[in-house]
């Protein structure tokens, strides 16, 4: 019998109900290569009988006994007895998808270094509905995910059969979790894992499984989780950084997160969870994520009823008062402040997104759902008093739009917050649905309507992503044969007739009408966009020789407004209006018409535009006693500073204080009652959304794409990133090999060695051999794969920037030479490797075929900017190098170059090649085409590093916080070697505003809390290494104490206000991080107000400067507690979520990279690269 591609394991314990099924679905397959190896472990039903039966009709099918000793030891079995390369674990209950083995086939083939292959599953109700679609994110290392959760069921994954049974296969002593605790030992030894887009797998749902065991799961899971957490002996070869585990000081928090997953099992079943604390032995962990005990209890509270998220409509009345008393508990156990309310506010969240419209469940805790229909006039929402928040379902008649999360304030929420946020949220896909009713081409529409929906859904989408913003300009301004450029072209065209109107040293544009020349006697004059009469933004326009000209004006306030022109259309125009209202201009006309007797009073307040008084007339007939705070004076339009939030009244006194201090205009409100704030930025004036004024900028580094870091970075993220062993690359070496000269070689240099699967063979054939490249890390690796070898030398060094050793006999630098630059950078390379040969030494060369250098010829669609072709032509320029020898492939070029002036026509031999793996040859370009984009500017992306303190002398509990001065020297030395230059978040959301990328490679530096050892160790080394960073204060705390920390036991001084005024006189950039330092989602929209209105305060007055970023305490913050702080007056805020921020990331939730005190610089640069 041939040996199967797949074996399939299923173990089976009275399973005669369940298991022709599971046979069945095997029959359904498309890919047939498989055996089936069923272990009966000691049934007492017609268990044996079924698969006997099925055996006989199907050799393919197998039929093992075992003895009663569990699901791990029954799998064993069926290990032991495979033959395939390839194990899947499929429990007699479940089933597996008809495509699911030929979807792994296909991508075991594609990809040969993948391990195990990780599919989605679904759950399958007794009834058959499926009843939720799962995927875990699958990386190549997963140890540090599956050293903390079970990330996908055992069903959904194939693994080879080698590394299973070289770990010893399954864990006897496990009763549940053993797939976890399998999982986990295969990545911690190297394992790779992939994905598959599709859904594999089918988990069939049973009110009393097995796997519902809460107690029992809870037991055997502490256990995995401390194994994930300290070195496991069963793993002999773990991959290094994996030796002794994930931090243990992160266990306890993911120990009491998981605790969470059985819990809302039994919560569901209405049983009492407290009793599971008896398990967790006196632990603590204040900083347990919420959002992490949120989700565990949402997706598992509904599993007993073998129902998914939608059910909670029907379980919430059931569970909530146990519920309750179980966070409440877990909040007292782990000492995490405010943890219950924080936990209740997530959970809402995640039960309104998930619910059926026909249920009745409006009220979750403190939050209310509440659905508007933008075709429909909206209304200001009254609350309940104890509602906080609000949940907005939005519609647009039966098609569901989306979600918004807004707070309460004062009992209400007023319609103009909602429909502003909607329209910032929403509004390019709303305007998508106006454009294509009433402008894009009809034609094109009825030629994709034979297309399937979802296709033709695509496709339009992609029309609007390609052209929309185009068409938009076209139609609000009523050009439609204009380019897009033009609109921003001072220059084009010069004068459009009457329409603009000169009031004082204001000139008021409506988008609605042409724009003229205006004389006037100033050297510049503001002048205010609108939209239909409500406006934009506003600008400072120059006079030229007595003339405003109408196109500067256009071209002025175009290049201000950005993308809020299109927020202030949408919102007008489109939302509270029906679906078949006419065009976008015909809409902004009616609201204009609307308002047509509005701005003819006084001005509110000196330098105020011409729509201000109308702005504040319109706020005033919703509220007459509300307080209204004018636009920022820092913040551009379609930043934070644009939107419209009301602010409750109890923070009333902070933030009025916080906006006179900026000197923003406050439009008192009523003097009887306390009333709430609104923060309008529609009411403009003269030196209102001034662009920031970022920190001294420090030295900005020129680099490459391809500089240091890219290789280390690479490196960083695992071993063998160019996969060397491969059939392409092992026949690539042997003909370089085949070029070397045939007599002895005395001194050779190889640049580029990378992990030294070539310098070893290579070693072989020289008397004295130095290794080099760029990366420590490959360095490090190379040195101990070629530890038997006594010729080699090895260093770190840069071909760019370092002189390279002289008198060798061979240099060889392959796949190196497209990463130095442009090609004047390869040429002068090309000099300092002849200069580095003696006379008649010998230069070996490799390289691809790239399809930018021959558009018509066989290349990679790399994103280099040359390839051998272009390498051949400057090296042969090069004088005092000659190509002797030319071996010539379809993909790649081995070329062979001697030192001398003597010129010679070179022999060129064509040569085969052996095929790449699919996944790279996928990018080869056979015949012709377009070739690939250059690569994307570093700035395009930035790591924003997040420290704390620099000391060697912290406790146990807190050493995660705590770099030590050597090591943060080091990555200083690090980053500034690898060609980095820092920042400030100033810097970073004017580039995100723009969607501009930063010049050279850029990094934010953050330090949290201002400790006392910033300005006295971390200071210093900044200055020393030319890098700036940006410091978060807590403005109530400065001079005292850590307080926040407390239940580390390692109470640390803080900065006083004397020292963080010196360190800003430095240009460090200060920013906020609270007033009080607490877990800001656990607070109410008042105190939130206050957190951040006070900060901003006590910094403005302390500093006698502008503050606009804010760092969340602990990095709790949500949709709420943004837009808050938002309305405060900040434009950017950092959390703890783990990334590198893009150009496309929202201001107000910045991702960071915490920098622990146990990174090593590996771990550094990995987590540089966002590893």
């Amino acid at each position: 019998m041939a040996v199967p591609f797949f074996s399939v394991v299923i173990g089976a314990l009275n399973a005669a109900a369940t298991l022709p099924a599971t046979i069945a679905a095997l029959h359904e397959q498309t890919f047939t290569d498989w055996e089936a190896i069923v272990v009966d472990d000691g049934s007492a039903d017609d268990t044996p009988g079924i698969v006997r039966r099925y055996a006989g009709a199907d050799p393919r099918i197998r039929l093992l006994h075992a003895s009663s000793r569990g699901v791990s030891a029954a799998r064993n079995d069926g290990i032991a007895a495979a033959a395939g390369a390839w194990l899947l674990f499929l429990d007699a209950d479940d089933t597996i998808f008809p495509d699911a083995l030929d979807a792994w086939h296909r991508a075991i083939e594609a990809e040969a270094d993948v391990d195990a292959w990780c599919g989605g599953w679904v759950r399958v109700a007794p009834g058959g509905d499926v009843v939720t679609h799962e995927q875990w994110p699958i990386t190549p290392d997963m140890f540090p995910v599956l050293a903390r959760l079970s990330a996908f069921p055992i069903h959904s994954c194939v693994v080879r059969r080698s590394i299973v049974f070289r770990s010893g296969g399954f864990d006897v002593g496990y009763i549940t979790c053993e797939d976890w605790d399998l999982w986990q030992r295969l990545a911690r030894a190297g394992a790779r894992f992939g994905t598959i887009a599709s859904d594999v797998a089918r988990y069939h749902m049973r009110p009393r499984s097995a796997s519902l065991a809460a107690r029992q799961m809870l037991v055997d899971g502490l256990r995995v989780i401390t194994t994930g957490h300290s070195a496991d002996p069963r793993v002999t070869s773990p991959v290094e950084q994996y030796a002794n585990g994930m931090p243990e000081g992160a266990a306890p928090a993911v120990r009491f997160g998981y605790l969470c997953w059985p819990a809302g099992l039994l919560l569901g079943d209405g049983a009492d969870a407290r009793s599971l604390f008896d398990l967790m032995a006196g632990e603590r962990a204040a900083d347990i994520d919420s959002g992490v005990v949120a989700d565990a209890i949402f997706r598992s509270a509904t599993l007993r009823r073998c129902a998914g998220p939608s059910a909670w409509g029907d379980l919430w009345p059931a569970i909530a008062p146990k519920l309750s008393r179980f966070l409440r508990t877990l909040e007292e156990r782990t000492g995490a402040r405010l943890l219950a309310r924080r936990v209740f506010v997530a959970l809402a969240r995640s039960i309104f997104e998930h619910l059926p419209e026909a249920s009745p469940l409006t009220c979750v805790g403190l939050t209310q759902l509440h659905t508007v229909d933008i075709r429909t006039p909206m209304q200001s929402l009254r609350l309940p008093r104890h509602v906080e928040r609000v949940i907005v379902r939005v519609r647009a008649g039966a098609a569901m739009i989306g979600f918004l999360e807004l707070p309460s304030c004062d009992g209400s929420l007023d319609a103009a917050v909602v429909r502003d946020a909607i329209a910032h949220e929403f509004g390019w896909s709303l305007l998508r649905g106006v454009l294509e009713a009433t402008v894009y081409d009809q034609v094109g529409r009825r030629a994709a309507g034979g297309a399937p929906p979802g296709e033709e859904q695509e496709r339009a989408a992609r029309r609007h992503d390609a052209i929309g913003w185009t068409v938009f300009l076209q139609e609000i301004w009523d050009h439609p044969d204009w380019p897009a450029k033009a609109f921003y072209d001072p220059d084009w065209p010069s004068s459009e007739g009457a329409g603009a109107e000169l009031r004082g040293e204001w000139i008021s544009v409506d988008v609605l009408d042409p724009i003229a020349d205006i004389l006037s006697a100033e050297s510049a004059v503001n002048a205010e966009l609108c939209a239909g009469g409500v406006p934009v933004c506003c600008a400072r326009v120059p006079v030229d020789e007595g003339v405003i000209r109408g196109s500067r004006v256009r071209a002025l306030l175009m290049a201000a407004a950005g993308v809020e022109l299109l927020h202030v259309a949408v919102r007008e125009a489109l939302i509270g209006a029906p679906e078949n209202a006419g065009s976008l201009r015909e809409r902004l006309s009616r609201r204009r018409a609307l308002n047509v007797a509005a701005g003819t009073s006084a001005p509110p307040f000196a330098g105020a535009a011409p729509s201000a008084s109308a702005c504040i007339a319109s706020i005033r007939a919703r509220d007459r006693g509300v307080a209204i705070v004018a636009a920022r004076r820092l913040g551009f339009p379609g930043s934070p500073a644009s939107r419209r939030v009301d602010l409750p009244s109890r923070a009333r006194r902070d933030v009025l204080a916080a906006a006179r201090a900026a000197r923003e205009p406050v439009i008192a409100g009523s003097k009887w009652r306390r009333r709430r704030v609104a923060y309008a930025p529609e009411v403009l004036y003269d030196g209102a959304q001034r662009p920031l004024d970022p920190p001294p900028h420090w030295p900005v580094a020129n680099t490459s794409s391809f500089g240091r870091h890219h290789f280390e970075s690479l490196f960083a993220g695992g071993s063998d990133p160019w996969r060397y062993t491969t059939a392409y690359e092992s026949r690539k070496y042997e003909q370089t090999m085949s070029l070397l000269p045939p007599g002895p070689i005395r001194r050779a240099l190889e640049i580029g060695c990378a992990e030294g699967h070539f310098t070893d063979a290579l070693a072989a054939r020289v008397e004295a051999l130095a290794a080099v490249d760029i990366s420590a890390i490959a360095l490090e690796r190379a040195a101990a794969r070629c530890a038997h070898r006594e010729n080699i030398s090895f260093a770190r060094l840069d071909l760019a920037r370092d002189p390279l050793p002289p008198e060798n006999d061979l240099i060889v630098c392959s796949e190196l030479l497209y990463y130095v630059g442009t090609v004047d950078d390869l040429r002068q390379a090309g000099r300092k490797l002849r200069d580095a040969l003696r006379p008649g030494g010998r230069l070996l060369t490799a390289h691809a075929n790239v399809a930018l250098d021959d558009p018509a010829g066989a290349g990679y669609m790399w994103d280099v900017p040359y390839g051998a072709k272009t390498i051949r032509e400057v090296l042969s320029a090069t004088p005092g190098l000659q190509l002797v020898r030319e071996l010539r492939t379809a993909l790649y070029s081995v070329m062979e170059f001697e030192r001398g002036d003597e010129s010679r026509a070179p022999v060129v031999l064509s040569a085969g090649f052996a095929m790449p793996e699919p996944h790279v040859a996928e990018r080869i370009r056979w015949s012709g085409g377009e070739p690939a984009a250059v690569a994307p500017s570093p700035g395009a992306m930035l790591p924003i590093l997040m420290y704390h303190r620099l000391s060697t002398s912290a406790a146990a509990a807190s050493a995660r916080y705590a770099v030590s001065p050597d090591a943060f020297r080091e990555q200083l030395a690090y980053l500034r070697d690898a060609g980095f230059h820092t920042v400030s978040l100033a810097d970073w959301t004017a580039a995100l505003q723009k969607r501009e990328p930063l010049p050279g490679r850029p990094v934010a530096l953050t330090f949290d809390d201002a400790y006392l050892d910033f300005e006295s160790v971390a200071l210093p080394l900044l200055q020393q290494h030319g890098f700036g960073a940006t410091l978060f204060v807590v403005t109530a705390r400065p001079g005292g104490w850590n307080a926040w920390d407390a239940a580390l036991g390692d109470p640390v001084r803080l900065m006083d206000w004397p020292a963080i005024q010196r360190v800003a006189a430095s240009g460090i950039e200060i920013g906020a991080h609270s007033t009080t330092h607490p877990p800001m989602t656990g607070l109410t929209p008042a105190e939130i107000a206050r957190e951040a209105s006070r900060a901003r305060l006590d910094i403005q007055e302390r500093l006698k400067q502008p503050v606009t970023a804010f760092a969340y305490p602990y990095g709790d913050s949500d949709a709420v507690v943004q837009h808050l702080v938002g309305g405060c007056g900040f434009l950017s805020g950092v959390t703890c979520r783990f990334g590198v921020s893009a150009l496309y990331d929202r201001p107000l939730r910045l991702p960071r990279i915490e920098i622990a005190g146990t990174d090593s610089l590996t771990d550094f640069i990995r987590k540089l690269g966002g590893r």
